[in-house]
């Protein structure tokens, strides 16, 4: 024995204990018999399927677990805390032609679950919707507030669901990343009733904060708000694409109509009843017909304010003017990417780039402190962007940072508000394109096609030429005196930088000359302008030549020569306004001094 040293083998079997155990498959791990697993036992499984490798993770042994959910718990068994949950841990099979609609809900009722568990709570874990998914119904995300969710997902239906997802009662959460949702058809630039109609619903989400949302493909909206108080909700960039019927090749949902009634009053109470014949399909409730348009080959937009499914008939404002009342085929602007407040509250909610292309409206906001937006990006949409609801309603405004539009097909700006109670206005920043004549607002209109009021309601301000720009409601121009030699824009009486104008004054030939601010007439209709004359005389008057002309091609009382003021023995008012056929209606006030 001596110089010889005999070894012995090292029993193994604590370090075999502690060897974690392997599974295929999550049934696997079930089957697993509990006789031959200790507490705290940690098991990898491979895949949430034996044929897949995706979902998998490791377990650790919990005789507390919570109830079984196929995914992070079953009975003795908790998914280990610290790693990634996504939905294919509750059997979501990405990349697959299969409905994942149960194991998507499963995943999401995880994410809003109860955080007094004795284990496995979703603050836990690393939150990741990811993959790419189908379904065959609305995937419903519910409750899921007060937690951060991280997002790479991509959900498609499979067949013209009414919504391919509802967010509902997710107040205060805060998501990351991109939702992507696209309807069957997404691969297709045509429109169809047989498309999925809408992408995502929002309901009753106070104070969430979401992520990017990328939708394509539907006959409705792209993301929607439905009910609910979701005040201060804030969404990421919204771009979406084919998403509605906007009017152009392609894209149209034609109706034929049979005939026209008008409630023919001078205010926002008018309307007009639109007969359609029996074939003419009106778009479904999904469709939220009271955010669309009517429109006639004049590319007129009229509000649809009531539908009678019954009889086939839509309630449209303003007034249809006789010209534009088109028997056979006419047709519908419905849908879009961005409807905020269609129902439910959106006060002071926020997002940041709107991008619709090929869409029914672009993006659409309504109701009191409306949602404002850091961008929007409009093409060849139907109408860029509208504002406000029925006439009726009240409208407060917005502000977007940036907006440009593109080959719209009917109206970049369609301002439906008509209400000036409680609205401050809109701002549009970062105008690089902007077609005046694309700029509607719906003012009560006679059968003739002429404004039925003397003023046109739009509350929107902008950059334009680098100086601001709006449509003015108020021409009262400044006085003037025969002791100034100069020529200078005559402009409104209350401060303001814009430069329209309605006439202009040339002191060293003592000339009014009236031109039409053709821009802000349309936008605003007509209203006197007025013109006060005083000088150096014993009365106040004016001592010199006074001539009183138009630009060319109108006429002043009828007559295109100028009018002469002469011999004047007090100060005056001119009063001025455009009227029909392009002719100013001029006359005069004298003043006496006190």
């Amino acid at each position: 024995m001596s110089g010889s040293f005999t070894s012995f083998p090292i029993p193994r079997i604590a370090a075999q204990m502690n060897r974690p155990l392997h599974v295929n498959s999550l049934q696997e791990l079930r089957d697993y018999p509990a006789e031959k697993v200790r507490d705290d036992q940690v098991v990898i499984v491979r895949g949430h399927y034996s044929d897949k490798d995706s979902g998998g993770g490791d377990y650790i042994r919990r005789t507390d677990s919570l109830a079984d959910n196929n995914g992070t718990h079953i009975p003795g068994w908790v998914f280990r805390e610290g790693q990634s949950v996504t939905p294919m841990v509750f059997g979501a099979r990405t990349q697959e032609n299969v409905s994942s609609a149960d194991e998507l809900e499963a995943f999401y009722n995880f994410c809003g679950g109860n955080d007094d568990a004795p284990s496995g709570v979703a603050r836990n874990y690393m939150l990741l919707a990811a993959g790419f998914y189908k379904t065959d119904r609305t995937v419903n995300i519910i409750n899921c507030g007060s937690r951060t969710i991280y997002n790479d997902i991509r959900i498609d239906a499979m067949h013209a669901v009414d919504d391919i997802v509802l967010i509902k009662n997710c107040a205060n959460a805060v998501w990351v990343g991109k939702f992507s949702a696209w309807g069957h058809r997404y691969g297709t630039s045509g429109y169809s009733m047989n498309d999925t109609v809408n992408a995502i619903a929002l309901e009753n989400n106070r104070n969430a904060k979401f992520c990017d949302f990328n939708c394509r493909g539907g006959s409705g909206w792209g993301i929607y708000h439905r009910s609910g108080n979701s005040n201060m909700m804030a969404l990421g960039n919204v771009e979406g694409l084919n998403w509605g019927a906007n009017g152009r090749s392609g894209r149209h949902h034609y109706v034929d109509v049979t005939g026209y009634v008008n409630n023919d009053v001078s205010n926002i109470r008018q309307y007009t009843t639109v007969q359609l014949s029996p074939g003419s399909v009106i778009p479904s409730r999904a469709h939220r017909m009271l955010r669309a348009f009517f429109t006639t080959k004049n590319r007129e937009p009229y509000k649809i304010i009531s539908i009678n499914r019954d009889n086939n008939s839509l309630r449209v404002y303003p007034l249809i003017p006789d010209a534009d009342q088109i028997i056979g085929q006419c047709e519908l602007i419905i849908g879009g990417l961005l409807c905020l407040d269609a129902g439910g509250f959106t006060a002071k909610g926020t997002f940041l780039d709107c991008v619709p292309t090929r869409c029914g409206t672009g993006l659409w906001l309504t109701g009191y402190d409306s949602p404002t937006g850091r961008s929007l990006t409009s093409q060849f949409s139907g109408v860029g962007l509208a504002l406000g609801n029925n006439p009726d309603n009240v409208f407060s405004g917005t502000s977007l940072q940036s907006t440009y539009f593109e080959m719209e097909e009917v109206a970049e700006v369609v301002h439906c508000g008509q209400t000036e109670s409680s609205g401050f206005g809109t701002w549009l920043g970062g105008i690089t394109a902007v077609d005046i004549n694309a700029l509607k607002s719906l003012s009560p209109r006679r059968p003739s096609g002429a404004l039925a009021t003397n003023r046109v309601y739009f509350p929107i301000m902008m950059i334009r030429r680098g100086e601001f720009w709006w449509p003015d409601a108020d021409r009262q121009i400044v006085s003037s005196t025969n002791h100034d030699s100069s020529a200078y824009p005559v402009r409104s009486a209350y401060a303001g930088p814009h430069k329209q104008e309605y006439a202009r004054v040339l002191r060293s030939s003592s000339e009014l000359i009236l031109s039409d601010a053709s821009d802000i007439r349309r936008l605003k209709g007509v209203r006197p302008t007025d013109f006060t004359l005083y000088g150096a005389g014993g009365n106040g008057q004016y001592t010199g030549t006074f001539t009183v002309r138009a630009t060319t091609g109108f006429t002043i009382n009828g007559n295109a020569d100028p009018i002469v003021l002469s011999n004047l023995t007090h100060p005056i008012t001119l009063k001025c306004i455009m009227g029909p056929g392009n002719n100013w209606i001029v006359t005069i006030q004298e003043h006496t001094m006190l």
